[in-house]
């Protein structure tokens, strides 16, 4: 039975060893992840993938929080399965994100729809599953 926790400008919902993440508004340092948190539940419920949608939120960071960010949000998702569900405007500004995933051993890559996303999520944790 999935679960959901709401934080600010953030929804959760963890289904399985699925985690989705929603973001919305203005995102910046003021109202950054609360990392240790989020980590400490992905730790806890066994986590293998994560779906990050991104496309109802405005990051207004400088290139030096962004790249701090994506080295966080890098971190805490090490070695799992992870989609992030932007809009076209938004891939210059997460392709350093994606790259760090890559750096840190996971699977990593964006689409334009939650469905999409999903499905790739689905399929690749069944292969992890087969192999």
């Amino acid at each position: 039975m999935p679960h959901h926790i709401s934080l600010d400008g953030i929804d959760i919902t963890v289904e399985g060893q699925v985690l989705e993440m929603r973001a919305q508004g203005v995102r910046n340092v003021e109202n950054g992840l609360d990392g240790a948190r989020l980590f400490a539940l992905m730790e806890n419920e066994n986590i293998r993938a994560v779906m990050f949608d991104s496309r109802q939120a405005d990051y207004q960071l400088t290139p030096l929080e962004a790249q701090e960010r994506a080295r966080l949000v890098a971190r805490m998702s090490r070695g799992r399965i992870v989609a992030h569900i932007i809009r076209k405007d938004q891939e210059e500004q997460f392709e350093p994100l994606l790259l760090s995933h890559r750096d840190m051993g996971s699977d990593c890559r964006s689409f334009r729809s939650r469905s999409k996303g999903r499905a790739w999520i689905d399929s690749a944790l069944a292969h992890q599953a087969e192999g």
